[in-house]
């Protein structure tokens, strides 16, 4: 039998947090099975946010069976945030460290490029001397 989902008391303050700060938010509440409470987007990235309530006893804040479970298998990004600051604070830094790290792709396959073009340039040259001699 399925249990409903509770929703944390903090968690409306963390969603309106989210779109005040510019980030899209959908509530996957209703999912369950260990599923985040949320899912929010920015500048391209998704991030998995799972709401506890900082203001309870830290044996209520922990994560169920089901969610330590779903956590375990999922290959992505999730967060476990707390308050609305908590919330932005993680968020943000996820999101800067997640644009740096493409930034960095970008210049890789940039200097990749350049030196492939580099090296047919210098096979060019030495064929066409070869050809001179």
């Amino acid at each position: 039998m399925r249990r409903a989902h509770r929703v944390d008391d903090n968690q409306a303050a963390i969603v309106s947090a989210y779109r005040l700060a510019g980030y899209s938010v959908q509530s996957l509440a209703q999912v369950g099975g260990g599923v985040p409470d949320l899912l929010v987007g920015i500048c391209g990235i998704n991030l998995l946010v799972e709401v506890k309530d900082g203001a309870k006893s830290k044996s209520r804040r922990k994560l169920t069976s089901d969610q330590v479970e779903w956590h375990k298998k999922w290959r992505g990004a999730v967060l476990v945030v707390e308050s609305p600051e908590d919330a932005i604070k993680q968020a943000a830094e996820y999101v800067r460290l997640a644009l740096s790290r493409q930034t960095l792709v970008v210049a890789i396959q940039r200097i990749a490029n350049i030196t492939a073009e580099c090296g047919r340039l210098l096979h060019d040259e030495a064929a066409q001397r070869r050809e001179g001699e």
